[in-house]
């Protein structure tokens, strides 16, 4: 109960995503925001160069949104986009986005909740193939 306080007091001291302020159409309010997480100038190339991204890449899924509902208001847009993620072509992207953090998890509580002796083979070789089994799923280095 407590880091879930810490970080719920915590997130009003960190900065806006500059990803979010584009979309919002705040772009200078973003690029001073890169500029912040970065811990560059904001005339840096390489904040520049990202900020221009971030744009790019915000006005293509607008354009996006906007070939695949045309004529939908923000709010049913919005709903339409999580309904999207249940459709035949997004399933096997939604499903691994789902599973990624549940097998970290799993990988995770696996390792902290057992009380065994790690010295023991067969215990270290359950928690090796367990780890082995977590990263074929999760991806390695996480």
């Amino acid at each position: 109960m407590v880091p879930a306080i810490v970080v719920g007091g915590g997130i009003h001291f960190f900065p806006y995503s500059p990803r979010w302020l584009v979309l919002r159409g705040r772009h200078e309010d973003s690029l001073l925001s890169l500029a912040k997480l970065r811990r560059l100038s904001e005339n840096d190339h390489r904040v520049q160069a990202e900020w221009k991204g971030i744009i790019a890449e915000v006005k293509f899924q607008n354009e996006m949104e906007a070939q695949e509902h045309p004529n939908t208001g923000p709010f049913m847009l919005e709903i339409k986009a999580w309904i999207d993620l249940f459709k035949a072509k997004l399933w096997r992207r939604t499903i691994v986005a789902v599973m990624i953090p549940f097998f970290q998890q799993v990988r995770h509580a696996s390792i902290s909740l057992t009380n065994q002796d790690l010295r023991k083979p067969s215990v270290l070789w359950y928690q090796c193939i367990c780890l082995l089994r977590s990263d074929i799923l999760c991806g390695f280095g996480d």
